[in-house]
């Protein structure tokens, strides 16, 4: 597809969205599918039932370093037809497009989601783009009635984490989370051995993530990229509004406005492996310290983490991450009374008793498996294995560890309400 430049903004399209007639002629109609006109005129959307052979119409929502993997691996899947993608950035649109067209070669562009929600008959999305961007996008595909891949973070805060769980109950749609370690074998083996008493009573679980190079080499500004070729409003998506710079578009993850930083993009996989393994839910209590204390480039979320979170089931959650030195890599340790589970680099899991130790080893998260979990859902309608639940607990502990290392209080969740409550405290 060639450039968008003169699409309309997203004000002028959500002004018009009502407009059958505004809505013919500014979508890329596919060929496997209604158009914009034909949906408009026919009501309400309605999720199609789909029979044993008919491959579920997917489209993706950012097409970046993230998204262009699941894009790739999507493609690899008989079941599924690509019909659409949509990414603020051209060149990455266009790269996407082209991958599309090898196997679909009436696939659509798009640089804004609604306008593709609204011109495109799907029965399924997937959404990378800026964690900001998660909540609105995947509300949007619920009211079209279109089943939802989220990656994580679900939401950057308690309150759009609880407005995402309603629309989901109240539209029946499928939501899966992109927290694939849920879907790796040796984090399943690991609830197995947690749920049958391996370890015993568990005490605490340590997690420690380092990273040496900063993030400030992830998805650096690629040199062709400038003000005409990316849709800068499409990416503020009404945060403040600052000047065109692409630093901030392409390492999003540095800042504030569009990212819960390490937390939200590092800790949040092994919190909800956590969840997962030993089925616990929301702790009640988060004490969090961070700071930028080596990379004085801007950046506005800290580069250096410590967080403790304390469960009513009786243990502790303790997670630290720091991105300026990344000797020691990624550890997990479960230390119960009667043993220890330890991941190391995501890929090996070692069970540790008095008087034995076993090995088992993985080839690491496994993307495509928790894709196929997604799209079988899509099919079954049964609840994912990173259902919107576990998106919820995940993005409610996450944005409860960014509050506190913010205000450098702890926070307190109340089960009865769901919502956070701050109170000072030496204690976690």
């Amino acid at each position: 597809m060639g450039s968008q430049a003169n699409k309309p903004t997203r004000r002028d399209f959500l002004a018009q969205a009502a407009s059958a007639s505004a809505l013919a002629g500014c979508a890329t109609t596919s060929a496997t599918g209604p158009s914009s006109t034909e949906m408009a005129a026919a009501g309400p959307a309605t999720r199609r039932t789909l029979g044993a052979n008919d491959k579920i119409r997917c489209a993706i929502i950012g097409a970046g370093g993230r998204g262009s993997s699941l894009l790739q691996e999507t493609l690899r899947r008989d079941d599924v037809v690509v019909v659409a993608v949509c990414d603020a950035y051209d060149v990455w649109r266009d790269r996407a497009v082209n991958w599309c067209k090898e196997h679909y070669p009436a696939v659509g562009g798009y640089h804004l989601y609604e306008e593709m929600l609204a011109a495109e008959n799907l029965d399924a999305i997937i959404i990378a783009t800026p964690d900001h961007i998660h909540a609105d996008a995947a509300m949007a595909a619920l009211d079209h009635k279109i089943d939802v891949y989220v990656e994580k973070p679900m939401t950057l805060t308690t309150e759009s984490a609880a407005a995402m769980r309603k629309h989901a109950t109240d539209t029946g749609g499928i939501v899966q989370v992109g927290t694939q370690l849920r879907s790796t074998d040796i984090y399943q083996r690991a609830q197995d051995l947690y749920q049958s008493g391996t370890i015993g009573t568990l005490a605490e679980v340590q997690v420690n993530r380092h990273v040496g190079d900063g993030l400030a080499t992830y998805n650096a500004p690629p040199a062709e990229a400038n003000a005409s070729n990316v849709h800068w409003s499409e990416f503020l998506h009404g945060t403040k509004n600052y000047r065109f710079d692409p630093r901030r578009f392409f390492q999003w993850r540095l800042f504030e406005e569009y990212s819960n930083g390490v937390s939200g993009d590092l800790m949040m996989h092994h919190l909800d492996a956590f969840h997962f393994i030993t089925g616990c839910g929301i702790p009640d209590r988060a004490m969090s310290m961070g700071g930028i204390y080596h990379y004085d480039d801007g950046r506005t979320v800290p580069d250096t983490v410590s967080t403790v979170f304390a469960y009513p089931e009786g243990f502790q959650f303790n997670y630290t991450t720091t991105l300026v030195n990344g000797h020691y890599g990624t550890v997990e340790r479960y230390l119960g009374s009667d043993g220890v589970l330890e991941f190391t680099g995501m890929g090996v899991l070692k069970v540790i008793k008095r008087d034995f130790e076993n090995v088992f080893e993985s080839e690491g998260p496994n993307t495509r498996a928790h894709l196929g979990n997604f799209f079988d859902s899509v099919r079954s309608r049964q609840a994912p294995v990173a259902s919107i639940d576990a998106g919820f607990q995940g993005a409610v502990s996450c944005h409860m560890a960014v509050q506190s290392e913010r205000t450098g209080e702890a926070v307190n969740w109340d089960h009865k309400r769901e919502s956070i409550a701050q109170r000072r405290s030496r204690r976690v």
